[in-house]
């Protein structure tokens, strides 16, 4: 089976496009792209999705929102959402979320609608001394 090359460039267009055309986000963040193997083709995509859309809605149903749209553009794609405020208490350092500050660490923002309010810097959350 010959295996066919990633464009993530595209991938990332894609799925921008269709968060925008059906969650109306705020923020798409690209969090990290996984290789694997001597070819260094991406294994996965990873993305932090921010709506308001997401208020009130289960940590699970956003994953299953996400998973679903995501299918549609690459298998690749992995997706994470939270809202505006929950995004804003990680940059203050005021939430208890364990994964998104590490999934923001060196990602860069993909598509910030017009008029989102910025981001505050992000505080470095302190190591455990083992």
């Amino acid at each position: 089976m010959v295996k066919q090359a990633v464009d993530v460039s595209s991938v990332v267009d894609t799925y921008v496009a269709m968060l925008k055309r059906e969650l109306g986000v705020e923020r798409v963040i690209l969090s990290d792209v996984q290789t694997a193997g001597v070819d260094g083709e991406p294994t996965d995509i990873w993305f932090i999705v921010v709506t308001s859309a997401f208020e009130g809605m289960a940590f699970n149903e956003r994953i299953g929102k996400l998973a679903v749209l995501g299918l549609d553009v690459s298998p690749l794609v992995q997706a994470w959402g939270y809202t505006p405020d929950e995004l804003t208490a990680v940059y203050r350092g005021k939430s208890p979320d364990l994964l998104l500050p590490q999934m923001l660490n060196g990602s860069r923002e993909v598509y910030v609608r017009h008029g989102a309010t910025p981001l505050p810097v992000l505080r470095k959350t302190a190591r455990r001394k083992s």
